[in-house]
């Protein structure tokens, strides 16, 4: 125990007051006669004794008095094991402003008990010590520590935000910012629901650092989200239904039913409902029909209460007003793959010689052949390696009588099969994979009359061991005829045989040659995202911004502002840092022209509604970890003095001193 004003102590000598007293009897006595004494010597024998001992309970009492009135002043405390000497104090204080501190406990918002908290605790502390308040927004006026009335006013603030940031980052966030406090002692204070999802630490913290979990919890309550959507097929096309995969999930311990709708077009429509099963995801497929191009909006909602924020997901997608394909040649252009494009306008064939190729044109065509060219040079190979990498597909059909060296560097750069000897012969190709995207779903039934593609010349392919290898048509002999091959972002499809006619009756195969050339055009490596999340997608890459320059764009939408635009080789990057903090659909402008949609949704790491075991949390971040409890958060003042200055008992000594007093006068008035 030690006294925080030791010098009053000293005035325990008055304690010599009531002994002297005691002692001398200041008291004059009166003689009284009587006829005969001996009847008397019983009664003053046995009255001098019990005399005694009360004037020594009374001495007693009031001894005891003084001394806990002077232990009051004295102020004595005991030592609760962190009380630190250091002069200098931070006060590091997290609040959690997500949206599940929307819930109400009391009829009042989670986030409004922790800001009054916050308030509390810093009100606790000298107005000579530094604060460091930090949210999920991570602003950058609060990422310095600040004084107590400007970190007042930063509680006073806050917000509900979008923003959602882990436990952990945000822990790491602080210990970066206190670095150049070193003769400080730090306390840090997390209020927050403790949601699991964003509860989880991998690592310690230091441990001079004392921390104080405070937990803010609302009624546990179920939810359903809309997590994500996506098509069926690597793109949509115009006037076509095409196939959208959306994912719904119940994140509580019962079976729920949800009415599904889509807002499309101007108008709402009924999609069904989806029942969905305890803690589990469900997958329902709609039709979309798009009878336009252009940039399209469509929301997906649903009703789910209490946790609403996650009821809408926007998406957004263009429709390009056609498809193009690159076609580059060695003397003259390919009657048969004019005849194959021209039959739906929505394809726009480009056939270029290879002496008169515009490089600069790749990254506008979807699909780029190379037919039969008798040698590929080095500057044409590095274009084409770029072109697959950034997400373009390339269909090789190499020539009989081609430079195999050009070709197999191009290949070796491609991460593909190197071609071999070649082989004469007539070859007959009996096997079509059909679960693959270029033959799914092309055939009503896999008929086993589907008419496949023979070849008289073909190269031996030397196979090279790698993943994202595919075979789409195979040789009766099992050697491949046709393969697909993954680099990056791109596909790459080589076949063993030229496209000749006099090699390979593929061109005049429509069953196979027609569907395989547009499915190849579809099929992107790079699916555009329909949707961006709020926080996450800080920086977003448009191939539509490649070249730009810091020209006037401008995002508009339920937030208006002026972005940063950079670019990098082939694609444009827009930086929406912070700007965005409602879902909803922004129109990326230039000049009043829009060149995007996007559509961007809160973020789905809190629609999981349960709660972190918070014993769990406290020893994942170390044994200087504590949870306060409710008779805690009750005097949150008076606990956080104790824990600072250790246990106060100034208020017991007055209570001891008035206990004392009222024993001297009881025994006074009552033993007579």
């Amino acid at each position: 125990m030690q006294f925080l004003h030791p010098t009053f102590l000293i005035a325990l000598g008055v304690l010599a007051i009531p002994v002297i007293i005691h002692l001398f009897h200041f008291r004059r006595f009166k003689k009284v006669y009587f006829t005969n004494v001996s009847l008397l010597k019983e009664l003053k024998e046995e009255t001098s004794t019990r005399n005694k001992l009360r004037s020594l309970l009374i001495l007693l009492a009031r001894c005891l008095a003084v001394a806990m009135l002077v232990f009051a002043f004295a102020q004595p405390i005991i030592n609760s094991g962190e009380i630190n000497d250091a002069q200098k104090r931070a006060v590091e204080i997290f609040i959690d402003n997500s949206f599940s501190m929307e819930a109400r406990s009391t009829e009042v918002p989670l986030l409004t008990h922790c800001k009054d908290k916050a308030r509390e605790i810093i009100n606790s502390y000298e107005e000579s010590d530094l604060y460091l308040v930090l949210t999920h927004d991570l602003e950058a006026k609060h990422q310095r520590y600040v004084d107590q009335k400007t970190a007042l006013g930063f509680v006073d603030e806050l917000r509900i935000s979008p923003n959602v940031e882990l436990l952990s980052d945000m822990t790491n966030v602080a210990g970066r910012i206190r670095r150049n406090l070193v003769d400080y002692s730090h306390h840090m204070y997390i209020l927050s629901d403790f949601q699991e999802n964003i509860s989880s630490f991998e690592t310690s913290l230091d441990t001079a650092i004392s921390v104080y979990l405070i937990p803010f919890r609302a009624i546990q309550e179920s939810n359903v989200s809309i997590t994500s959507a996506e098509w069926e097929a690597p793109i949509a096309m115009k006037d076509q239904t095409n196939r959208m995969i959306v994912k719904l999930q119940n994140h509580g311990d019962e079976p729920q039913a949800v009415e599904l709708r889509m807002n499309y077009e101007g108008q709402e429509r009924p999609l069904g409902s989806v029942q969905l099963r305890p803690q589990s995801e469900e997958i329902e497929i709609i039709n979309v029909p798009i009878t336009r191009t252009g940039w399209h909006e469509l929301q997906l909602k649903i009703d789910d209460y209490p946790v609403e924020f996650d009821n809408h997901l926007f998406t957004s997608f263009n429709i390009k007003e056609q498809i193009d394909v690159a076609s580059i040649y060695d003397n003259e252009q390919n009657s048969y793959l004019k005849s194959a494009f021209e039959s739906i306008a929505y394809y726009n064939l480009v056939q270029s010689s290879k002496n008169a190729i515009r490089y600069e044109t790749f990254r506008n065509q979807e699909l780029i052949i190379l037919d039969d060219l008798s040698n590929i040079s080095s500057g044409l190979a590095n274009e084409l390696v770029k072109y697959v990498k950034s997400g373009g597909n390339l269909l090789i059909f190499p020539s009989i009588n081609g430079n195999v060296n050009s070709y197999n560097s191009l290949l070796a750069a491609l991460g593909a099969d190197r071609l071999g000897e070649i082989e004469e012969g007539k070859k007959d190709v009996s096997l079509i994979n059909t679960d693959q995207f270029i033959f799914n779903d092309v055939y009503e039934t896999n008929r086993r009359n589907v008419k496949l593609p023979s070849s008289a010349y073909n190269y031996s392919l030397i196979s090279v061991q790698r993943s994202g290898k595919e075979r789409l048509l195979t040789y009766r002999d099992g050697s491949p005829y046709l393969q697909k091959f993954t680099l990056e972002k791109g596909n790459i499809y080589l076949c063993s045989s030229a496209m000749g006619h006099n090699s390979n009756d593929l061109v005049r195969n429509a069953e196979v040659f027609v569907p395989m050339l547009y499915k190849m055009a579809l099929s992107t490596g790079v699916r555009t995202p329909l949707s961006y999340t709020i926080g996450d997608d800080d920086v977003i890459a448009l191939n539509s911004l490649a070249g730009a320059t810091s020209e006037r764009y401008l995002i508009t939408g339920p937030a208006e502002f002026i972005p940063g635009v950079s670019t990098s080789g082939q694609v444009g990057y827009v930086d929406i840092r912070g700007q965005i903090e409602v879902a909803g659909f922004y129109n990326l402008t230039l000049e009043e022209d829009i060149l995007e949609t996007l559509a961007f949704n809160y973020d789905r790491k809190e629609s999981d509604v349960s709660y972190g075991l918070l014993s769990d949390i406290a020893a994942q971040m170390g044994p200087q970890t504590r949870v306060l409890d409710e008779i805690a958060l009750a005097d949150l003042s008076g606990y956080i003095s104790e824990r600072q200055d250790g246990i106060r008992l100034w208020r017991w000594c007055l209570i001891l001193s008035l206990m004392f007093l009222l024993v001297e006068i009881a025994l006074i008035r009552l033993w007579k």
